[in-house]
């Protein structure tokens, strides 16, 4: 009757678009990386009067930044780690990767929304729900 599920159809071409797409994808993630680098050093600076605190930034310590960055990153990456044992313990498994992930997002929208850890924590739930974590496990695991 028809062609097997398997069997490609002439428009289809089998193995191709996987890696046009992650090429197409890296290069769109470059773009964004330097697109919010570009952002945070030529558009904050000018809003809001952050020029002051911007050239401030100038003089600072070099070692002590790299400091503070590497152990946000640190702590950032125990909290994930954290997350992802609670989420464990009431029988979710997540990679550490996506509960890294997840843990970024929510931070980033938290930090940056107005209503705060609500928002980030309805991302959070919505981010696990599409994994296939109930809503009410992931409510228990941010509670």
């Amino acid at each position: 009757m028809g062609a097997a599920p398997d069997t490609p159809t002439g428009r289809e071409r089998p193995g191709r678009s996987r890696p046009r797409r992650s090429a197409l994808r890296r290069i769109v993630d470059g773009l964004l990386v330097v697109a919010m680098v570009a952002g945070v050093y030529l558009l904050l600076p000018r809003l809001g009067g952050w020029a002051r605190e911007a050239a401030a930034l100038r003089h600072a310590r070099l070692a002590f930044a790299v400091a503070a960055i590497v152990a946000q990153a640190v702590s950032l990456g125990c909290y994930a780690g954290l997350y992802r044992r609670v989420l464990a313990s009431l029988g979710a498994r997540l990679p550490f990767r996506l509960a890294l992930q997840v843990t970024l997002a929510s931070f980033l929208v938290s930090h940056v929304t107005p209503a705060g850890s609500v928002t980030g924590s309805a991302l959070n739930i919505a981010a696990l729900e599409t994994e296939g974590i109930a809503p009410a496990t992931t409510a228990d695991a941010i509670g």
